[in-house]
Formats: C-alpha cells, sequence, structure tokens
C-alpha cells in the first residue's frame, strides 16, 4: 500500500511560493515613485547649478592689476620700445592709459581697440610721440610680452612713459633718453 501524504494549505502554499527575503522583494509602487520623483528633482537641481554657471556674469575685478615695463629701449633717435614686463592678470588694454612726457608738455593716450597694432589715440595734453601697441600673443589681453612702439620722437630728448589703471592710479613709470 502506497502512503498517500496530504499537505494542509498552509503547507502547500509555503512549498510553492518563491522564497523572497526582505532585499530580494521589489519596491511597492509607492517607493519607486518617491525613488523617481529624488532622481528627477537632483538631475533637475544640478542642471539648474550647472546652467547658472555657466550663464552668469563672471565678476568684474576693480583692483589695478599689479605690471610694469621691462625698461625702454631706444632703437633710433626717435623711437623707443616699451614692452610689458609682467602683469598679475591678463588686462584689457582699453582698461590702460599711458602717458608720454617731455618735460613739461605732455599727453595722456588710450587704447581704442585691445587689437594688435593699435595706434594709441591722444585723449588730452600735448602729442609728444605716436604709440603703438603690439598684442604680441595675439589674444587681446594685455600681459607679459607685449609692447608698445613709441615713434615720433626729437632726438637728444628725455622721456617718461607712464602706464595708468582705467581708474587713474599708476601702475609703472619709466624714463628714457632719446640718442642725438
Amino acid at each position: 500500500m502506497v502512503e498517500q501524504r496530504i499537505e494542509s494549505p498552509r503547507e502547500h502554499q509555503e512549498s510553492h511560493e518563491p522564497a523572497f527575503h526582505h532585499a530580494d522583494r521589489p519596491p511597492k509602487e509607492g517607493q519607486l515613485l518617491a525613488i523617481v520623483i529624488i532622481l528627477v528633482v537632483s538631475i533637475t537641481v544640478f542642471l539648474v547649478a550647472v546652467f547658472i554657471l555657466v550663464t552668469s556674469p563672471r565678476p568684474t575685478i576693480n583692483e589695478p592689476p599689479t605690471s610694469c615695463f621691462c625698461g625702454v629701449q631706444t632703437t633710433r633717435n626717435t623711437t623707443a620700445n616699451a614692452s610689458f614686463q609682467v602683469f598679475s592678470w591678463d588686462s584689457n588694454p582699453v582698461d590702460l592709459k599711458i602717458i608720454l612726457s617731455s618735460g613739461s608738455t605732455s599727453g595722456t593716450c588710450t587704447f581704442h581697440s585691445n587689437t594688435d597694432w593699435t595706434i594709441l589715440k591722444l585723449e588730452s595734453g600735448t602729442d609728444v610721440g605716436t604709440i603703438t601697441y603690439r598684442d604680441f600673443q595675439d589674444n587681446g589681453k594685455a600681459n607679459a610680452g607685449d609692447m608698445l612702439i613709441i615713434s615720433d620722437l626729437s632726438p637728444s630728448t628725455y622721456y617718461t612713459l607712464k602706464m595708468l589703471w582705467r581708474d587713474g592710479s599708476t601702475l609703472d613709470t619709466e624714463s628714457f633718453e632719446t640718442s642725438a
């Protein structure tokens, strides 16, 4: 005689139900919705932060840079070159003013452009000479290595070249003398 075992309804249910552990249990619909909302909000906040960083205007620097000439070298009796030695940060040439003086005569010149071969415009005073800006890095910024070519000078004359920041503060002063 074959013995037949009869399972109780509870035993039958336990034996045929897959064994889920707490970690294996799929999330409930409410939990899944909460996860999706958190992800969407996090991604949105991140994208908004990136957008603000990319599109916000950069703060302007109000302090003048630390800068100086690398001396002035006369190349002929009517021409001299003044190289920029250092700028603590690359500045726009239009933020600079150059004063060229000889004795009691002086002229204040301004940059009308940030480009190479710009001839400075006389803003006030007397035209003491012609000043041409050379942007050797061709980046539209006044930085180390750039140069001012000063021409139309008088022979055997003592000159002072002064670089000013846009607020009028003096960045550097150099003196030189042209040959006979």
